[in-house]
C-alpha cells in the first residue's frame, strides 16, 4: 500500500513538473488578480480597453520606423525587466516608451502610451503584468505594420492569465517568461517570427 501511495506521488509530481512544457501556467491566480485591482489603481477605464484588445490589429498606425524602433527596443528592455522580477526596471523601461509617445495624435500610439503609463505608474509588478499583456499585442501590431529590421518572436504562455493565455515579443528565440520570472522562467513556447 506504501508503495502504491508512493508511485502514485512521483506521478502527480512528475506531472506537475511537465505541465508547463505542455501548457505554460497562469501569471498568478483569481485571487492575486483580484488583489491587484483593489490596490488603489485606478481601472476605470481598464475593462473598456481590455476588452477593446481584439481590434488592436485592426489600428493602423503613422508612427515611423524611427519611432517604432525606440518603442520596441524599451519594450523589449521592460520585458526583460519582468522576466527578472524587476518591477522597478520594468517601470523605468516603460517611461521611456509614455516619454517617446507623450502628446501623439496616432491610434496605436495612444494605445501603446495606454499601457505604458499603467506600467510606469507602478512598482506593482502583477499590474505591470496585467498591462504589459495589452501593450504586447500592440507592439505585435506595430512591428507587423512598421518593418524595423529588427527579428522578433511572438511567444506564448497558454496557462497565463487563469488559462487566458498570454504573449509576448522577443527578440530571440530561447523563452524566458516575463508572466512568471522567476517562477516559472522557462514556460512558453515561440509561436511565429514577425
Amino acid at each position: 500500500m506504501k508503495k502504491i501511495k508512493f508511485s502514485a506521488m512521483i506521478i502527480a509530481m512528475a506531472l506537475a513538473t511537465t505541465a508547463c512544457n505542455n501548457a505554460a501556467e497562469g501569471t498568478h491566480n483569481e485571487a492575486e488578480h483580484e488583489m491587484h485591482d483593489h490596490e488603489g489603481h485606478d481601472h476605470s477605464g481598464d475593462m473598456e480597453h481590455h476588452e477593446a484588445d481584439d481590434e488592436t490589429a485592426m489600428t493602423e498606425t503613422n508612427l515611423d520606423v524611427a519611432l517604432a524602433t525606440s518603442i520596441t527596443t524599451d519594450y523589449l528592455a521592460l520585458k526583460d525587466a519582468l522576466v527578472n522580477d524587476d518591477a522597478e526596471g520594468a517601470k523605468a523601461a516603460a517611461a521611456k516608451i509614455q516619454s517617446a509617445l507623450t502628446g501623439t495624435e496616432d491610434e496605436l500610439g495612444k494605445k501603446l502610451l495606454f499601457d505604458a503609463e499603467h506600467i510606469s505608474g507602478t512598482t506593482e509588478i502583477g499590474h505591470q503584468r496585467d498591462h504589459f499583456e495589452v501593450l504586447t499585442k500592440n507592439v505585435v501590431a506595430l512591428n507587423t505594420q512598421v518593418k524595423t529590421g529588427q527579428d522578433l518572436y511572438i511567444q506564448h504562455c497558454p496557462m497565463a492569465f487563469g488559462g487566458k493565455g498570454a504573449d509576448w515579443v522577443s527578440n530571440n528565440e530561447e523563452v524566458l517568461n516575463p508572466y512568471f520570472g522567476d517562477k516559472m522562467l522557462r514556460c512558453g513556447k515561440v509561436e511565429r517570427q514577425i
